[in-house]
C-alpha cells in the first residue's frame, strides 16, 4: 500500500490487482506482458507502480496499471529474479535481484528508478527480500551460505 486507499498485489501468471479504497475492492490491472510470476510489488506514488518478476524483469507502470514498461537500467536485468522492490520516497527506491546461479545483489535508485547502481554485498546464495527506512538505511535476508543464513545490515549505503 502507498496509503490508506493506493495499494497493489500481484500473483502468479502476471496477474496484478490494484485498489483505491483500502482494499475493499481490488480491479484487474493490466498485465505487463512478461508473462513471468509476480514476486514483488511497490507503489512509489499514487499512480506509480513497480513490480518485478521470477523471469529477472522490473516493469513500472506511471498509470496504476494500465500500461506497462520494462525497465532494463540494472545489471542482471532479465536473468534470475527480481525478489523485491521498494522506494522510501518518490525518487529513492531499492532492488534485490538473483542472478541464475543464484546470487544476490542490492540496486538503488536515486533518480525515480531511471538508473540503478549496484550495492556491494557480501557473498551469498541467493537473497529473499529486504525493508528499508530511509535513504541509506535496510535490512536484507537471504539463503544460506557455506551453512548460514545471510542477514546484511545495508547501512551507510553510499
Amino acid at each position: 500500500f502507498y496509503d490508506e486507499n493506493y495499494g497493489v498485489a500481484g500473483a502468479l501468471g502476471d496477474i496484478i490487482s490494484v485498489t483505491t479504497d483500502g482494499g475493499n475492492s481490488w480491479t484487474a490491472a493490466t498485465p505487463t506482458g512478461g508473462g513471468g510470476d509476480i514476486l514483488t510489488v511497490n507503489i512509489s506514488d499514487s499512480q506509480v507502480i513497480w513490480v518485478g518478476d521470477d523471469d529477472g524483469k522490473l516493469w513500472r507502470s506511471a498509470d496504476f496499471g494500465t500500461t506497462w514498461s520494462q525497465v532494463t537500467t540494472f545489471t542482471g536485468s532479465g536473468v534470475g529474479n527480481v525478489r523485491h522492490v521498494e522506494f522510501v520516497n518518490p525518487v529513492t527506491g531499492f532492488l534485490v535481484t538473483n542472478s541464475a546461479a543464484p546470487v544476490g545483489t542490492v540496486h538503488r535508485t536515486k533518480d525515480g528508478g531511471y538508473t540503478w547502481e549496484a550495492i556491494t554485498t557480501p557473498t551469498n546464495s541467493g537473497l529473499n527480500g529486504g525493508t528499508f527506512w530511509d535513504a541509506n538505511n535496510g535490512f536484507v535476508v537471504g539463503e544460506a551460505n557455506g551453512g548460514t543464513g545471510v542477514i546484511l545490515r545495508m547501512s551507510p549505503v553510499m
